[in-house]
């Protein structure tokens, strides 16, 4: 028997180029999250509305 570990991938299967594409899509949503969440948290300490619109605001 040979004792030379099997490759966990067969030799010329780029899988950068479908995790790249993956990657910087997860990290754009991240980012357009983040910057919901922070506009939220801005209109939630600092509106003056009245409640039927800040009712409307918090289901968009």
């Amino acid at each position: 028997m040979s004792n030379t570990p099997a490759p966990s991938l067969p030799i010329g299967v780029n899988l950068s180029e479908a995790i790249d594409g993956f990657f910087y899509g997860n990290f754009i949503a991240a980012v357009l999250f983040g910057i919901t969440i922070v506009q939220a948290w801005i209109y939630a300490n600092t509106n003056t509305d009245k409640w039927p619109l800040r009712l409307l605001v918090s289901h968009l």
